[in-house]
Order: structure tokens, then sequence, then C-alpha cells
């Protein structure tokens, strides 16, 4: 009868377990459904100005990668800049009312504790600093207000991003309190989604962030599954896996697989 040594005995062990790993892969891939989708792009956002003003630069174009804060359209901010000078300068004149109201107010108390000043003229002084408080704080929320509205001025990328459409000219008004409208429309720029629709027997079988294969060009991604929508359109619901792929590798438009237990 033939003998084994432990280390003959420790390598057969072992590729018996190797041997039922690779074969519990093959059971679970073959169970797979294959479901046709189209790749899309991902996370599209709208850009709008949220104040009024003239387009002065535009810094981008359709098909630009850019990075998170990188400026990509700008108004005239003449009118913004001189803003902040006025609102700073008036707040600096405020400040100085309020110290010099703060300053009559302490007199004023100090001298009515003496008996020297009637509680009428004391607040009469009182007054005169709650008037002094408040034109201070009101020019402190217009210097905040005018730091906001140049900042406004300015559109920059929330996220790093491509550019897919740039929807507004060079020297074109822009009244935004009267109307809305998007001035740069972005996507993410290293991540796309494979959309597909389901029943709910399918759905229902599916749980979100759920890991799948994604099948692009004959490449295979791992995809985290999503579900845009809860309402069906025509008795199927809106599925999608976002595939991290950046928008250079491969193009949205392309008919992909999704494999799905």
């Amino acid at each position: 009868m033939r003998k084994f040594n432990l280390s003959s005995l420790s390598r057969l062990v072992t590729i018996i377990l190797l041997s039922s790993s690779l074969t519990l892969v093959v059971v679970e891939n073959v169970n797979a459904r294959e479901i046709k989708a189209k790749l899309a792009w991902f996370n599209i956002t709208k850009l709008s100005f949220r104040v009024n003003g003239i387009i002065a630069n535009i810094d981008v174009k359709p098909g630009d990668r850019v990075k998170k804060k990188d400026k990509l359209i700008n108004l005239d901010q003449r009118e913004y800049t001189d803003n902040i000078f006025l609102t700073k300068s008036l707040l600096k004149s405020r400040k100085g009312e309020l110290d010099e109201a703060k300053r009559e107010l302490d007199r004023a108390l100090e001298l009515f504790d003496r008996t020297v000043l009637s509680e009428h003229e004391l607040q009469t002084v009182k007054n005169n600093f709650i008037l002094s408080e408040t034109r201070y704080i009101t020019a402190n929320k217009n210097w905040l207000k005018a730091k906001r509205e140049l900042e406004f001025s300015n559109i920059t990328a929330p996220f790093d991003a491509v550019v897919l459409d740039v929807k507004m000219n060079q020297y074109e008004t822009v009244i935004s309190s009267f109307q809305v409208s998007p001035a740069i429309i972005i996507a993410d720029a290293d991540k796309l989604q494979a959309e597909f629709k389901l029943t709910i027997d399918d759905v229902i079988k599916l749980k979100a962030n759920e890991i799948v294969d994604v099948v692009i060009a004959g490449v295979n991604y791992k995809g985290t599954l999503v579900f845009p929508s809860l309402l069906a359109i025509d008795g199927l619901y809106p599925v999608s896996a976002i595939v991290a792929v950046p928008f250079e590798k491969v193009k949205p438009g392309l008919d992909v697989t999704v494999n799905i237990p």
C-alpha cells in the first residue's frame, strides 16, 4: 500500500479545496442572467447662475475634463467687486458709530449710577446704542451678501466632471431673477451607468448597491446596482449599474450586457 507523507497530504487537500472553489464560481456564472443595457452618462448636472449679469468668460467646451472647483464660466464682475468695496466701507463706518455709541452708553450708565443722569436721558442713550447696533448688523449683512453675489457670479465644477454642453454665449445677458436657465451641463468624469428595465418580479430579487458584472466592449467591469425611480413605465422599472470607468475609455451609447443573479 502506498504511503503519503504530511507534505503530500497537505498538497492533496489544497488541490481538493481549490477545485471546490472553482466549481462554485462556475455554477454562479451559469446561473447569472444576461440583460441587455445601454451605457449612459452618470450624475448629469445642470449648473446655473444665481445672479444677473453679462457673461464675460467661458473657460470650457464640451468634452473637456474638469476638476472640482475649476472655474467654468463667469459674469462680468466689476459691479460685484464695486459693491463689495462700498458695503465694506459702510460697514467700517457703522462699526465706528457702534463703538462710539457703546462708549456713550457706558458713560451714561456710570452717570446714572451716580444719580447725575435722569432715567429719561439714559433711555435716550440706550435707544441710540440700539439704533447703531441695528445699523451695524444691517451693514454687515449687506457686505456678506455682496461677497456671496460675487461668488455666485462664477460657476465652478462641484465635482470631477466632463462638460457635456455649454448653453450660453459670451456677452449674453443673464437675468436669473426672472428665469433660471442652465449655463453648463456636466456629468461624472469617472463613472458611467448601464441603464435597463426590469419587471417587478425581477426587481424584488435584487438589492440596492448589489455588485454585478457589466460587460463593455468585451471587457468585464464591476457595477453597483441603483434604482433611479420607483415609478414603473409600461410595467417596467428603471435600473442602473454604476461602473467606475473614465469617459475617455468608453463612450456612452454603447450596447452593454449586465449579468444579474
